[in-house]
């Protein structure tokens, strides 16, 4: 009889110690999916240095890279003012001192200055522009402003000094659809459209992947993630 008890007690502990082992397991398992999927939601699309070649990642993340592969209009002149002396709120915290060092500045002549990116059909991305007026001859409000437009949205009469302040480094936001391609574009209003640098973050898996617009959810799965250029103000 106390061989039999001793029998069902054993298996009664080996019993418990599987289900809290399980449980553990799938706890952990379930704790990285969560972890992949908001690193997929984060994803870096593209950074793009505004004439100032590469710039190291201080996340971990890609690299900023030079912007002109990505330039298909206007934009032929650069510059460079060093770092602004604050950092608006408005720029995130991965962002590298570097990409501050030089702009890109659209001359009045010719086509205005255009960029466009790569991005599948129907994925929604957050478009992240950086600019910073270092300009001393642009220091004031209404010294310089501009339109730009990311796909179909557009700020009008754009002034970085009335929104920021000047030498301020600023960052401004657009999340957009794609429609194969992401345009981004700049029109002349007062002296000179300029930019620092660009960078695309998917807010969504690609259509057709797992979770992606064209495809059906079914919840939550466990799975076991110096300067190069300078140029004359006209």
């Amino acid at each position: 009889m106390s061989e039999k008890r001793t029998a069902v007690r054993f298996f009664a502990v080996v019993f418990s110690v599987l289900l809290v082992t399980s449980v553990a397991s799938a706890g952990m398992i379930s704790s990285v999916g969560v972890a992949q999927a908001q690193t997929a939601d984060d994803e870096v699309l593209y950074r793009a240095n505004a004439a100032g070649g590469e710039v190291s990642a201080v996340d971990g993340g890609p690299d900023w890279v030079d912007d002109e592969q990505y330039l298909v209009a206007g934009g032929t002149d650069t510059s460079s003012h060093g770092q602004p002396s604050q950092i608006d709120s408005s720029v995130p915290a991965s962002t590298p001192d570097g990409i501050w060092n030089d702009e890109r500045w659209d001359p009045s002549s010719g086509d205005e200055m255009q960029y466009e990116f790569t991005v599948p059909d129907g994925q929604e991305v957050e478009v992240r522009l950086y600019f910073y007026d270092g300009y001393s001859g642009t220091s004031s409000v209404g010294d310089r402003v501009f339109d730009v437009s990311v796909e179909d949205q557009t700020i009008e009469n754009f002034d970085i000094i009335e929104k920021y302040g000047d030498d301020t480094g600023a960052m401004e936001s657009f999340t957009v659809t794609s429609d194969g391609t992401i345009d981004v574009d700049f029109a002349h209003v007062t002296e000179n459209p300029q930019i620092n640098a660009i960078e695309i973050v998917s807010t969504e898996p690609p259509p057709g992947a797992l979770g992606g617009p064209d495809s059906r959810a079914f919840g939550t799965v466990a799975t076991g993630h110096p300067p190069t250029g300078t140029g004359t103000r006209t």
